[in-house]
């Protein structure tokens, strides 16, 4: 009695236990067939053994039409022979693979391949899990192109900047309203002898002769007026206070934050300024030795034959048949002429000052006599003219 009573609870246990594994089981299937994830067994020639209804979707199949076919027939070659290498693999060295970017077309997986012993410890089937991650990939691939592209930016910038702060022009960034920098290169630096802190407190009208100041602010008045860009020039005040001739560049520039901004590169223009004033000066000198020898020639030209008249009123004046009134006539001619003859000799004194080879001879003179021959000279032409000229000394 004791032995069927014994058999009875063991036949009841076995069958409690038998049951609580088909539970089991029947939980487990619900698990896999539920999950969205592909969950398929595969032995080591690729023939599906077992899918879930989501791994079988992925290949656009039911779950009866791939048990027992070979999975690589419903890939691509590509994808089909990587898939076979790594099943190999699993079965030969009996590890796990996890494989994170595994791409079939456009969609990335997470793909697990574990190993599964038969009770000899023997490999002979392969369970794969794949996730399906492109969401994920996508994001961390764009992740990726803005972190290179971030860098690609901040490494432009950088190279920008070195570029602005090597330049020998001045570049300044300001706000136009304040007019106050908020950016200064090393260009600017070495030709005001301000630091950049110093120049980034100060605005355009501290750097600016006072003169010009008006000038520069109606320049700038006209960018805001939607004027494109402007090339003037000013002058700059260096730190020392040594005047700097500049020709500015300047154009009105939006940022993004909608702020409107000038922005001005500024070129020293002394050494040019200083060779144009070097080549007007030479050029006036041209002009004036040039104006000297036509003055010269032409005092020589017309000196020769004045000098021809007054020979002619010497001898006219030692003519004793002439009236009173034809000798006195006589004499104003000669006067005249050798009044003449001085201004010649004037212009010619001129020409030796300009070029600094003049030439002095003191001599005594009669003060009445040259007082008549100024009057006489003088006399004739306002009686020309009918004008009343009268002399007192």
């Amino acid at each position: 009695m004791n032995t069927a009573f014994r058999s009875s609870m063991n036949t009841l246990k076995r069958k409690q236990r038998e049951e609580a594994l088909r539970e089991k089981e029947q939980m487990l299937s619900a698990i896999v067939e539920g999950c969205s994830d592909t969950i398929a067994l595969v032995d080591g020639n690729g023939t599906c053994i077992t899918i879930n209804p989501a791994g079988a979707a992925k290949f656009g199949k039911t779950v009866e039409e791939l048990v027992g076919e070979c999975a690589y027939d419903f890939m691509p070659p590509d994808v089909a022979d990587r898939r076979r290498t790594l099943i190999n693999k699993v079965i030969d060295t009996g590890k796990a693979i996890l494989i994170d970017d595994d791409k079939r077309g456009e969609f990335w997986f997470e793909s697990h391949y574990c190993p599964v012993f038969n009770k000899k410890a023997v490999v002979t089937r392969v369970a794969v899990i794949a996730r399906e991650v492109t969401k994920r990939k996508q994001a961390e691939l764009a992740l990726q192109r803005s972190q290179v592209a971030l860098e690609q930016a901040h490494a432009r910038l950088k190279w920008f900047k070195t570029t602005l702060d090597m330049t020998l022009d001045c570049l300044f960034m300001i706000e136009s309203q304040s007019l106050k920098f908020f950016y200064a290169n090393q260009g600017a630096t070495k030709l005001l002898g301000y630091t950049q802190e110093e120049l980034l407190q100060m605005t355009v009208t501290d750097i600016g002769y006072l003169s010009m100041a008006p000038e520069c602010h109606k320049h700038l008045d006209e960018l805001l007026d939607s004027q494109p860009a402007l090339t003037f020039e000013s002058i700059f005040v260096h730190k020392n206070t040594t005047l700097i001739q500049v020709e500015i560049f300047a154009q009105c520039i939006q940022l993004p934050e909608r702020k409107r901004h000038f922005l001005i590169i500024a070129r020293d223009i002394s050494l040019r300024v200083e060779a144009q004033l070097q080549q007007a000066k030479e050029t006036a000198e041209v002009a004036n030795r040039a104006k000297s020898t036509f003055l010269a020639n032409m005092s020589h030209e017309i000196r020769t034959p004045l000098n021809g008249v007054l020979g002619y009123t010497q001898l006219l004046q030692r003519d004793k048949t002439l009236t009173a009134a034809q000798q006195k006539a006589i004499d104003v001619i000669h006067r005249s002429g050798e009044y003449l003859l001085t201004l010649i000799n004037d212009i010619l004194e001129i020409a030796k000052i300009e070029a600094d080879r003049i030439e002095l001879y003191p001599s005594d003179f009669d003060l009445n006599t040259f007082i008549k021959d100024i009057v006489d000279l003088f006399k004739i032409r306002t009686q020309e003219k009918s004008i009343f000229f009268h002399k007192a000394i």
